[in-house]
This record gives C-alpha cells, structure tokens and sequence, in this order.
C-alpha cells in the first residue's frame, strides 16, 4: 500500500487532491482510516499526520510499503501561526522539532518515503506532475495557486533569514525532497506589502522593532557561543591533563603486573624444586632403618619453629589482600626462608648420615616427616590460592582502568562532537554576518530593493541539478560525511563559503579529499576498479549501494571484519 500525507493542516492540502488524475486512490478523512481500507494500493489522507513514529512503525512492519509525505515550508508555517496570534519565537521552536522529527524518520526509512515541499510543488506544477509520474502516481498541472504576498509572510522571511538553524533545517529538508524547484526561496510582492502598510507608521516601527530585536538576539547568540568556546577550551586542556594521567597510571600498573607475574612464575619453580627434594628426603628415610634417637627433641624443636614460622607465613598471606604494594618485600622474605630451610634439610641429612645404627624410634620418626611434608604441601596449597587471589585483584585493577579509559574516550568523543557542532555554528555566524551587514546598508525601508534582493527568482530545475540537489541531500544526512569536520580539514572551502557536501560533489572527491575520517574515496575507487570506471562519485555509491553490497568504505574498516 502506497499512501500520499500531509503534516500541517491547511486548505490548500484539500484542494491539491482535486488534482490527482489517478482513479486508484482511495480518499480517507484520517490515518486511522487506514485499518479499513488495506486492500486499496494508493490511499490519499485529508487529516495531518500527527503521530509520525506511527507512520515509522507502519513502515518497519510492512503495514504500508512506501508514502509520500507533504511538508510545509519554515516561511508559510510562522506566517499562519503569527497571523493566528501565535509568539514567534514560540512558533520557530515547534517547528524546529517538528521538523527534525519529520528529518529523523525519513532517515530511518529514506527508501520508503518521499520527501516533498507543498509550497514549492504548487508553484512549479509541471516539474511536480513529472515527479510525480516517475514515481508512480498521476496528477494534474492545471492547479490554480498563486503566492499571496502579506506582512506576516514578509516577516516570516526575515525571520528565517537571521535564525540559522531554521535555514539549515530548510536546506536540509530541500536536499532529502523530491527535487521541484531550482531555490527554496520566495520571490515576494514586496511593493505591494509596503504600500498596504505603509499608511499604517506604527505597524513599520512595529517591524523595525522586531529586526531589532532579532540582531539583538543574534548579538546575544554570538557572546553566549564565544564564552561556550572559552568553556571548551578549558575543558579540552582538562581532559588532556587526565589522558596523560591516564598513560602514566596504565604504564606503571603494567609494570607493576609484569614483575608481580615474574616472581609469581620464580616462586613456582622454587617451590617445585623444594618439594622434590623433600620427595627425595621421604625416600631416604625408607632405605635408611635407624634413625636419631639423640637429636629426637632437636627435631621436635625444629619441627615446632617451622609450623609457627608456616603460621606467621599464613597471617602475612592474609594481609597481602589488603596490601599490594608489599608483595615483592614479602616474596623476597618467602624465598630466603625456604633458603634457609633448604641448608637445615642438608644439614640433617649430614646428621642423619651419623644415626645408620640406631632405629628404635623409627616408625614415629617417620611418621612425624610425613606429617611434616603434608605440612608443607598445605603451606604450598595456601600459597598458591594467595597468587591466584593477587591475579584476580590484578584482573580487577585493569578492568578499572579499562573502564576509566572507556569513560574518557567517551568524553572525547563528546567534546569532539560539541567541537563539531561549535565548527558548524561559527559557520552559520559567518553568513549570518554578512547577511546583517548587506541589510543594514540598505534603504528598506524607502523602497523594495533590499527585499528583492534577498530572494531569486524561481525557476526550473534541470535534472542534471536536480541530481546534484538529491545527492547533496544524501551526504548531509549520511554519517559518512561531516559537514563541520571538511570545512576544518579544507580551510579555502570555507574560504570559499561554498556548501561543503556540493563542493565535495563537484570538485573534493576528484581532488582526493576525505568526506570524512570513515570514509577513503580514493581508497575506495582503487579497490572496486568497475566504480571508477563507471565515473559515479564513490560516497554516492557507497551510500546507494556499497553498503547493501558489503564493500568497504576505508582499509581500516577492511582491517577490522578480517578480525576473528
């Protein structure tokens, strides 16, 4: 099911359906009409939209395969609420949103809906009924429509002129439509506004009152963007403090661990060759039948000293948990100790050598060197739970500074995100400067000229710019281009004020330039030899149709899905 909406409520939206020269629309009064009408192939809706992620869940499920969405342009939206004793400034906000809401879904779904500006169609009727009919839907050009020039509309231009944002917001509505016109300008009857007010002096100071009041605002805007830049700054500076922080505190843990892991692999070998050894003592005592019976209380004393030194050894094992820093102190103590031990257990095998004749005591002395080497492999048991319990605090220790540094990319990210959107903003303040400057030098308000000359005469667009006015609309709204991160990069294309997605289009992609850091068009024409060949732009390819084919935009990109 194809569907023709609208999202404002105007009577111009009603009588454009009288148009429509195809007797397979269906007519419905509103969108929820649509439950009883799912078998008609082309459905026209009278009511506005109002639900839009309605309309984005219809399309993911299939509900509806393709729509046409009619929009109103900024001017004539802030016109019909001023004139309806709406505040402008209020008006300009829901307006905005509205109109980032309408960019968003046609995002999410740019193949299923068209874009398209009423105003505009109405006035280039013949352009719209060819558009119309490429795509599918019949319709007459014999529309009466004639743009009715009034104050409020007059007003509405200025305004639009001087809010950036709300001119942005029209270009990039202009480029994601079907393309009808050449301008999203208005050409006004400026002579015949002045001359209807200008009996009425109060309404004229009324106006440059309201001018006023707007540059104010823009001076406003300028100081309150220049102590944003300061803010920044300081926290750009405070953020590379912390990185460096950052680095140094990684690069001592990572030493840290490697030592740590170093003593804990030497402790494992020594430990390993002590208790060989006493392996081999365990069986000296089975070839060996008479024991000591003179150094019996000798040995219980010796016997006695190490299950307390194992015991002091156990308490310090338990503080290590809780301190990190002295594990290299006590693991160097460790090692001396079964030194030490090692010279003992040669000295008795000496004084054992002494008693081959004596073997009364035998079987409880041997039992008692069981007990001992049980001992001690319980010694080396603990020891080895108490590395693996210093492993895991390691473990725990550089996941948190993993996560630090994930915090801190973060914020990186966002502030250069907020670097970004600051770049585009003194953009936007450049041409807004100089748009100030002209009207301030002009004499509007004895006679039309500074009016007619902020508007160009419309005319229409051959396919040839309207190609170039749809590609536009595919790079700003693309995550492969940015806007703000070009004119940085290219400093004479903001020289040159020129819209940096038509310069890319028309001179940076021969030149070798990056749209972006995530895409390599030069890369990109060298690796799929049949699009250069086929002399189409690569991002516009990559865009259309690259990234369904599962080509790569960048041999960075091409690096990281050849990673297991």
């Amino acid at each position: 099911m194809k569907i023709i909406i609208t999202t404002e409520n105007t009577e111009l939206w009603r009588n454009l359906a009288k148009s429509f020269d195809d007797k397979n629309i269906k007519f419905i009064e509103s969108y929820s009409d649509l439950e009883n009408n799912t078998e008609s192939k082309l459905v026209f809706c009278y009511q506005p939209v109002v639900d839009l992620e309605l309309l984005a869940k219809d399309l993911q499920t299939n509900k509806i395969d393709s729509a046409f969405l009619f929009y109103q342009q900024s001017e004539f939206v802030l016109a019909s609420a001023v004139s309806q004793g709406e505040d402008l400034e209020t008006a300009t906000n829901e307006w905005q949103q509205k109109g980032d809401l309408l960019l968003n879904v046609h995002k999410q779904y740019r193949r299923k809906i068209k874009l398209i500006n009423l105003n505009q169609a109405l006035l280039n009727q013949t352009t719209f009924a060819e558009q119309m009919k490429d795509q599918g839907v019949s319709i007459l050009n014999s529309f009466d429509y004639q743009l009715i020039s009034d104050f409020n509309l007059l007003l509405a231009c200025q305004h639009v002129r001087q809010e950036q944002r709300l001119a942005h917001l029209n270009l990039v509505l202009t480029a994601s439509s079907l393309p009808v016109c050449e301008t999203i300008d208005l050409v006004l009857d400026s002579d015949k506004v002045l001359k209807l007010n200008a009996a009425d002096s109060s309404t004229r100071k009324e106006l440059e009152k309201n001018i006023e009041t707007l540059n104010n605002q823009l001076k406003e805007q300028k100081n309150a963007m220049d102590l944003a830049n300061q803010a920044l700054k300081g926290e750009q500076k405070i953020v590379a403090e912390l990185q460096d922080k950052l680095v140094l505190q990684s690069t001592s843990m990572k030493q840290q661990a490697e030592s740590v892991k170093q003593e804990h692999e030497l402790l494992e070998l020594q430990l390993a060759s002590v208790q060989e050894e006493l392996e081999q003592f365990y069986l000296d005592f089975e070839t060996e039948k008479q024991k000591y019976e003179q150094t019996e209380l000798q040995l219980t004393t010796q016997l006695t000293d190490t299950l307390a030194k194992l015991e002091a050894e156990k308490s310090e094992g338990e503080l290590l948990e809780l301190q990190l820093g002295q594990v290299q102190e006590e693991l160097e103590e460790f090692f001396l100790y079964y030194q030490s031990k090692d010279k003992e257990i040669t000295a008795f095998k000496i004084e054992l050598e002494s008693l081959n004749k004596k073997n009364a005591d035998l079987e409880k002395q041997l039992a008692n060197s069981t007990n001992l080497v049980v001992s001690l492999n319980y010694k080396v048991t603990d020891l080895n739970a108490e590395i693996k319990q210093k492993d895991k605090t390691q473990a725990k220790n550089l996941q948190q500074i993993k996560l630090k540094q994930m915090e801190l990319d973060k914020q990186a990210s966002q502030i250069a995100k907020a670097k970004s959107e600051n770049n585009i903003l003194k953009h936007n303040l450049n041409q807004a400067k100089a748009e100030i400057t002209q009207i301030k030098s002009s004499t509007f308000w004895k006679s039309a000229d500074p009016v007619r000359k902020l508007v160009k005469a419309v005319g229409n667009m051959d396919k040839k710019k309207a190609k170039l006015q749809e590609n536009i609309g595919l790079l700003l709204t693309s995550e492969y281009f940015d806007a703000a991160w070009y004119l940085e990069t290219y400093p004479d294309v903001a020289a040159s004020e020129i819209n940096p997605a038509e310069h890319y289009l028309k001179f940076g992609a021969k030149e070798g330039r990056f749209p972006s850091p995530q895409f390599d068009g030069k890369w990109y024409l060298q690796r799929y030899p049949d699009i250069a060949d086929a002399n189409i732009n690569p991002l516009i390819h990559y865009i259309k149709f690259g990234i369904s084919e599962g080509r790569s935009a960048s041999p960075k990109m091409l690096v990281n899905q050849n990673k297991p």
